[in-house]
């Protein structure tokens, strides 16, 4: 299916800042693709970043109504030029 992300981002170090990233995905099955960017501040700086994204949606207990664990690769591309890959993860929570 088709979704809308949104995170908050907390920076820790080597300065404190946050930011905020927004995606649209889709996928087919557990597979799901995204692009998405980002604002970042931390330590006076901003920083723009925007990339593409692999996930598996993973549920454990069912597949409706249930905890989503969802392995991801992600590439970045910052404002200034830099390249990071990004591997992670996410715990999703069905709210309504």
């Amino acid at each position: 299916g088709k979704g809308i992300q949104v995170e908050g981002i907390i920076l820790n170090q080597p300065t404190s800042g946050g930011g905020v990233r927004v995606g649209l995905t889709t996928g087919i099955k557990v597979v799901n693709l995204g692009l998405g960017g980002a604002w970042l501040r931390s330590g006076g700086d901003n920083a723009f970043i925007s990339g593409g994204e692999l996930s598996l949606r993973l549920t454990p207990w069912g597949e409706k109504r249930t905890p989503v664990i969802e392995p991801f690769l992600r590439a970045d591309y910052s404002s200034n030029g830099d390249f990071f890959p990004v591997l992670g993860g996410r715990l999703l929570l069905d709210l309504l």
